[in-house]
């Protein structure tokens, strides 16, 4: 509370008051300073934006091989995804089981510009090719495992050459998967909107 006189001043944080007098009226006069409005917030930019959406993928060419050395072929078709798990069986109508391998090959298109992981979980052994760099090779007998790329920075919309060569020694269980993972992107099978047989 304060008491004021004519002609007094004072000020109050950010208020400038002088009392002044007009003809006898006492008359308070106030210079009042307002603070200054808070920042507006950033707004949220969201996930970075992708293409224009383009033609949708059908897959990769798939070609099946009986032994171990891709070079007997067995079975050729369009698979969606590569996300197999054979067992026990083979990847053709069989009544016995024994050693096979698989070749994929197309392309895949990223739908960001980033970095992206590529991981492949095989039982046996595997190599991976994206835009004709070995960025897999683990072409040895092992039970089923995962492992990823080092990241490679690709653009969005734009088309790579990818190969997938696998092989199953006939003893155990086979199984070949592939997947990627970026920002973006949580780690997943390469849908088929990604994979293209050919440009």
């Amino acid at each position: 509370v304060y008491v004021c006189y004519a002609d007094d001043r004072f000020r109050d944080g950010r208020a400038d008051v002088f009392v002044s007098t007009y003809q006898k009226v006492p008359v308070l006069e106030v210079d009042y300073t307002p603070p200054p409005l808070p920042p507006e917030p950033e707004p949220d930019p969201g996930p970075r934006p992708g293409p224009t959406p383009g033609p949708t993928g059908t897959g990769l060419n798939a070609q099946y091989f009986t032994g171990v050395t891709l070079k007997t072929l067995k079975l050729e078709r369009l698979d969606p995804t590569v996300d197999f798990w054979w067992g026990n069986t083979m990847p053709w109508p069989s009544t016995r089981r024994g050693a096979f391998s698989g070749r994929w090959t197309g392309f895949v298109e990223a739908q960001y510009t980033e970095a992206y992981t590529f991981c492949t979980i095989t039982d046996d052994g595997a190599r991976l090719w994206v835009n004709g760099v070995l960025i897999q090779n683990h072409w040895w007998k092992h039970g089923p495992v995962e492992i990823c790329s080092k990241p490679i920075n690709l653009v969005a919309g734009q088309k790579y050459s990818i190969v997938l060569e696998f092989f199953e020694n006939g003893r155990g269980r086979a199984a070949t998967k592939l997947l990627w993972k970026s920002p973006s992107t949580p780690k997943q099978i390469i849908p088929t909107s990604a994979l293209f047989p050919s440009l």
